[in-house]
């Protein structure tokens, strides 16, 4: 078993393993967990198959941990432990750590040291027809590049971290996910099964989900 650093071309790998545990995570998130620098992403790897992961976001003095994934059948060899050391390691100079943990991860945490702080649920209905949205507050406008700025700050007195790596991933994208509805509504109405759909409707195809998880933090 070996354990190494990830690089771009260990996102199908990475992909393969959240895939299999149903988790909602896109290549452009694992691209940009590897892409800087200054985050940490470790996988486990035997005879060439990427069997475990674990991912940090670095935001200095605090550090967010993700995608704790095992090959479910390399499960019980101490892969996950193993790779939580290495993240622990690397990141001694954080003042604490915090991840979101499902109901089967918590019990490896908590021998981590690892503490509840708070439960979240997740929840996604993708069964509810589209309802139009009206917007009566003139101060309400579409987010922007020129936004960007304020929208760090506005998020770091909330979160209590700068995530400007983040924030500027996520825009960047928006953004373009925005041109390309745009260049796309210009094919609509499509047709199918009959019927004339949105673009959005593609979207509704996907399962409903809900999981309950534990957000814990590890203070240094």
């Amino acid at each position: 078993m070996t354990i190494r650093s990830m690089t771009l071309s260990d996102v199908e790998g990475g992909m393969r393993l959240s895939k299999a545990e149903g988790w909602n995570q896109t290549e452009n998130d694992w691209k940009l967990f590897i892409a800087d620098a200054s985050n940490v992403c470790l996988l486990a790897e035997s005879e060439n198959k990427i069997v475990g992961t674990t991912t940090a976001i670095n935001y200095g003095k605090e550090a967010w941990i993700g995608m704790v994934l095992v090959d479910k059948e390399y499960r019980g060899l101490g892969i996950s432990k193993a790779l939580l050391s290495r993240i622990f390691a690397a990141l001694s100079s954080s003042r604490s750590l915090k991840l979101d943990a499902t109901a089967a991860g918590q019990p490896v945490y908590q021998k981590f040291g690892f503490k509840n702080e708070y439960l979240i649920s997740r929840m996604v209905n993708v069964s509810v027809k589209e309802v139009p949205v009206q917007i009566s507050n003139s101060n309400v406008e579409a987010m922007s590049a020129e936004n960007l700025s304020e929208i760090i700050s506005l998020d770091e007195t909330v979160f209590g971290a700068n995530r400007k790596q983040l924030i500027n991933f996520y825009l960047k994208n928006i953004l373009a996910r925005r041109q390309y509805r745009k260049e796309m509504e210009k094919l609509l109405p499509l047709r199918w099964a009959g019927k004339e759909v949105g673009i959005s409707r593609l979207g509704q195809l996907l399962p409903l989900r809900l999981r309950m998880q534990k957000i814990l933090f590890r203070n240094h």
